[in-house]
């Protein structure tokens, strides 16, 4: 499990996500399931040059307030 904090909507980051991995060939990610902003589920599909592929990574991104 890894984590970020940060102060950003989840349009915005996935959208900056996104093109960080067009940059280095990775395919996109896609929004699986939006419940308001606060969480967002995310599927992540990548071919990987070994028997285990395709492969599917999910992520969540939720909003936490203070």
């Amino acid at each position: 499990m890894l984590a970020y904090l940060q102060d950003i909507d989840a349009d915005q980051a996935l959208a900056e996500v996104n093109s960080q991995a067009s940059g280095n060939g990775l395919s996109a990610m896609t929004i699986r399931r939006r419940s308001a902003d606060a969480l967002v589920e995310l599927d992540h599909h990548l071919d990987r040059p070994f028997p285990d592929s395709p492969f599917l990574l999910m992520h969540l991104w939720t909003r936490v307030t203070a």
